[in-house]
């Protein structure tokens, strides 16, 4: 993806040097069909690439910082129990508090995800209308939306081989946070019981 990135703001500055320079260049030539692009397009584009790509790291910061926590909340809970699976200690609510925290700590990772993702996806949809004013051939768009021989909506897997390998991160952050949530609300109501 980096890669991607970096071959897109290549062929940018290319466009913005052939056309003088940056300073005063308010449109640029297109060699292929003779039409004159707004620059600020292409100083639209790297904004957005680099801002989709500080929101993709927010994502896996967020994702990565949540499941440490519930993993020491999973400790905490397994340490709090003695060998027969009873609560040992003065305190014996504490399982309680620590499922109701792990249960709360779970939905307020589902939402931030969930609000984190849905910027994301605005930022890829920008890009990809950005790309397409600019006319930028597919091979070179972050996104592209419609190769030769493939589908709207079908991933190009012939360029991100990633792609074919099982279902996209989002989704399986996704998943990842609600069985959480589930793993917790089960475990808070077993203690109820007890």
């Amino acid at each position: 993806m980096q890669e991607l990135i970096l071959d897109i703001v290549r062929l940018i500055l290319e466009k913005v040097r052939d056309s003088g320079g940056a300073a005063g260049a308010t449109a640029l030539s297109s060699e292929a069909d003779g039409r004159r692009i707004d620059a600020r397009h292409y100083y639209q584009l790297t904004g957005c690439v680099t801002q989709y790509t500080s929101v993709n790291l927010i994502l896996w910061t967020i994702f990565s910082i949540f499941a440490a926590a519930h993993a020491l909340l999973v400790t905490a809970l397994v340490t709090s129990l003695g060998d027969q699976g009873k609560i040992i200690g003065d305190h014996p609510h504490i399982a309680v508090w620590l499922s109701l925290v792990g249960l709360l700590a779970a939905f307020a990772w589902a939402l931030l995800l969930r609000r984190t993702i849905g910027h994301l996806v605005w930022h890829q949809k920008l890009v990809e209308r950005i790309e397409a004013s600019l006319g930028i051939e597919p091979q070179y768009q972050m996104f592209p939306a419609r190769l030769p021989g493939r589908e709207p909506g079908q991933p190009d897997t012939s360029r991100l081989p990633m792609w074919g390998y099982g279902p996209p991160a989002k989704i399986v952050m996704q998943i990842c946070s609600g069985l959480t949530a589930l793993g917790w609300l089960c475990v808070l109501i077993y203690f109820l019981r007890c």
